[in-house]
């Protein structure tokens, strides 16, 4: 499986300082939504801003949880935060 970059935070904006890395994981390809925003798939290296954030998968809703909210910090692109569903 290789992995794919997104550039953009959730919000739009380019990558600042204050930047984590977040790998959501489930059985097939999904939409990530992150705080309500698309802000990738599964399987990518997201990057997000420090601090605690709810992600949750596009439908159909056949996962579970049906959300996370983790703190992400202290990430490194090497080493990202994972988040992970499964089939429900």
């Amino acid at each position: 499986m290789s992995t794919v970059i997104t550039y953009l935070t959730h919000t739009g904006r380019k990558p600042q300082k204050l930047m984590e890395y977040v790998i959501v994981t489930f059985l097939e390809p999904r939409e990530v939504f992150v705080d309500g925003d698309v802000c990738g798939n599964t399987g990518e290296v997201l990057i997000v801003e420090k601090g605690t954030h709810r992600f949750r998968l596009s439908d159909p809703q056949d996962y579970t949880p049906q959300w996370r909210q983790p703190t992400v910090k202290g990430t490194t692109f090497a080493n990202p935060m994972e988040v992970t569903f499964e089939r429900a």
